[in-house]
């Protein structure tokens, strides 16, 4: 199915290639931005936190990760 739906979008709108390239290039800029930003807040709360606790967080974000990155993987392969 996803590959229909590929196919698709390639077919009916060969002429906004580039604009789904630009669209590709400011989404990662911004997830590579949201995620430094994500990553030193995390590391300032580590700080102030009792260390179990920290290695805690650290943990359940982690899976968090684990779990979106999956997801995206999984919507990057059904737009594609």
């Amino acid at each position: 199915m996803s590959e229909d739906y590929s196919l698709q979008i390639n077919d009916i709108e060969p002429f906004c290639q580039d604009e789904i390239a630009v669209y590709r290039q400011c989404a990662e800029k911004r997830d590579k931005e949201l995620r430094q930003r994500l990553q030193d807040s995390e590391h300032k709360l580590g700080l102030s936190m009792p260390l179990d606790e920290a290695k805690e967080r650290a943990s359940q974000l982690e899976s968090e990760v684990t779990s979106l990155e999956r997801y995206f993987c999984e919507v990057m392969c059904y737009v594609m």
